[in-house]
């Protein structure tokens, strides 16, 4: 009798007391290009203005390609927007074409 899959159980999900196959982590890849900035929490709308103005874009285009708002860039640039992880990356990638690097130090 195979055992249903629930949300208390999913994590370990068996059929017939038998554990499905794990996947393997795979190794993540060097970034081929990394920010020569280094730059603090304060300083990123700071930084994105800077390499908007280096690659000639303004905020309109930067926002389009980056599938937000204007204002929502003018925001950051002026760091009266906090911003999530995740639209600081999708700005540096679609937007500028970068990878970005993030170093934890103690």
């Amino acid at each position: 009798m195979k055992k249903k899959t629930t949300a208390k159980n999913k994590k370990s999900s068996t059929v017939r007391g038998k554990k499905s196959p794990v996947k393997k982590a795979t190794k993540p890849t060097k970034p081929k290009t990394t920010l020569p900035l280094s730059f603090n929490p304060v300083t990123y709308g700071a930084v994105i203005r800077e390499l908007r103005k280096q690659k000639g874009l303004s905020q309109d285009v930067l926002a389009e390609l980056c599938g937000t708002k204007t204002p929502y860039i003018s925001r950051i640039e002026n760091q009266n927007k906090d911003i999530r992880l995740s639209n600081l990356i999708r700005i540096f990638k679609d937007g500028f074409g970068l990878k970005l690097k993030l170093t934890l130090t103690k």
